[in-house]
């Protein structure tokens, strides 16, 4: 409990940029499209289809960490 009085600044900082850059990458996706809806990705998961997701899936998440840690330094 300690820790978190101490970091709250710091939690708050990462948490509200990585809802930012979620919001913007879904929204860029929304445009450009091929980015899966939450619960579809869950079934692939759950069904064990990981290879039916598609390569941009993964680029909008690695874009979606790489906005989060820069927009967490800003």
């Amino acid at each position: 409990m300690v820790a978190a009085w101490f970091l709250s600044d710091y939690i708050k900082i990462f948490s509200t940029s990585m809802i930012g850059a979620y919001c913007l990458v879904r929204g860029i996706a929304c445009y450009a499209g091929r980015f899966p809806n939450e619960f579809t990705t869950i079934e692939l998961l759950n069904d064990g289809a990981l290879t039916e997701i598609e390569w941009p899936f993964y680029l909008y998440l690695g874009s979606i960490v790489i906005l989060s840690i820069l927009g967490s330094f800003i």
